[in-house]
């Protein structure tokens, strides 16, 4: 098991993730990266904001970003 930290960047300011949560491999990593991606673009487009960056580091070392961005065209 690999202990993995979600880095939460919104606007300017980072919420770092100072307690990580152990999964057996990086891509568990990113599938839980994703589904919290979802749940706070969904929060956060209610307040107006279209994006989410979450950056995943294993310990200290970067490991991937997950982005998401939402944009409504209206026609």
């Amino acid at each position: 098991m690999t202990r993995f930290f979600f880095d939460f960047r919104e606007n300017a300011s980072i919420l770092r993730d100072d307690e990580g949560v152990e999964l057996t491999d990086a891509k568990t990593a990113e599938l839980e990266a994703v589904k919290a991606a979802a749940a706070i673009a969904e929060e956060n487009f209610r307040k107006g904001c279209n994006s989410v960056v979450i950056d995943v580091r294993e310990g200290e070392r970067p490991a991937f970003k997950v982005s998401l961005r939402l944009d409504v065209e209206r026609t």
